[in-house]
């Protein structure tokens, strides 16, 4: 099959076509099959008369605990985004250096369990409360909360770091090196590399709350309650596969609204081939000379310079 329109033609044959579709399809039932499978059991037994109020829909929905799981997860995804913004932009001079490959090692962490940072984290508060009790310093314990979100976020941590160093590498060079001219390092940072990359950070700000928002491992532990341990707590209740997916319809639509809103700005991000980066420390002599630069004399080299 040939298409054409403005001068480009393309060829596409009928294999790969269906190998695109059957990938498609193969996506969906993965993805979305069990759902459907739910879905088509509630549809049944509200064909059935199966749908008494309390049967299978749940009497009443707990908003604020829906609410205090989302201020829990914000919570942590606005410090990873923060802080994994702040260390990504020390590793980025980096990726020129021979060992640049050495800054993905913020992934190591990424695959332990949240419970395992949560046991260290508790290991390390307790021997840090006997040294200095011993040292005559009464300490506190620590509010369940702050704890909760403290090992969520050192938890979820190495993964933003990762996150906002990507988003960070996709900043252009070229803008980069123009705005060095007339700007120093802090101010190109703030209003040329942080605008450009703020979707992708976004983007991963969104992952980092919803993985939060559906992990109930270390808020239990901390004896903090969440909806996702409310949902897991009405299943073993019910045995109901159905009224369980009512019960957590609020979750997943907080959870989409999210991932629909976080993921909104990456439409607006261009990819583009990219020199070795170098140093933001570079300090632009635009108090030194008036330079009117354009992108043609950018692609010819040259600049036109009235020096003080």
């Amino acid at each position: 099959m040939l298409t054409g329109g403005a001068g480009v033609r393309r060829v596409s044959s009928w294999p790969t076509l269906v190998a695109r579709l059957a990938g498609l399809a193969l996506y969906l039932i993965v993805v979305f099959g069990p759902l459907l499978v739910l879905l088509g059991m509630g549809l049944k037994r509200l064909a059935a008369g199966d749908l008494a109020r309390g049967a299978v829909v749940p009497e009443s929905l707990p908003w604020e605990l829906l609410i205090r799981s989302a201020a829990l997860s914000l919570a942590v995804a606005a410090a990873c985004v923060v802080v994994g913004t702040l260390v990504a932009t020390v590793l980025v001079p980096l990726r020129s250096h021979r060992l640049g490959l050495l800054r993905w090692l913020v992934l190591v962490l990424a695959p332990v369990p949240p419970y395992v940072h949560a046991l260290a984290w508790s290991t390390a508060g307790t021997r840090v409360r006997w040294w200095l009790t011993d040292a005559g310093v009464e300490v506190g314990p620590v509010p369940s909360h702050v704890s909760a979100w403290w090992v969520e976020t050192m938890a979820l941590l190495p993964l933003a770091v990762a996150l906002a160093l990507l988003a960070l590498e996709t900043v252009p060079d070229d803008l980069v090196d123009a705005a060095r001219m007339h700007l120093d390092a802090p101010a190109v940072w703030a209003r040329v590399v942080l605008p450009l990359s703020a979707p992708l950070v976004l983007a991963g700000g969104g992952i980092v709350f919803v993985l939060s928002l559906l992990d109930y491992t270390v808020p239990a532990l901390y004896q903090v309650n969440v909806y996702s341990l409310a949902v897991f707590a009405e299943f073993s209740a019910s045995n109901d596969p159905v009224r369980t997916l009512i019960f957590a319809l609020p979750l997943m639509g907080l959870a989409a609204a999210v991932v629909l809103a976080s993921q909104h700005g990456l439409r607006r991000v261009a990819f583009r081939p990219r020199r070795p980066a170098r140093s933001l420390r570079y300090q632009a002599p635009a108090r030194h000379s008036n330079c009117a630069w354009s992108s043609e004399t950018r692609l010819r080299g040259s600049e036109t310079c009235t020096t003080h």
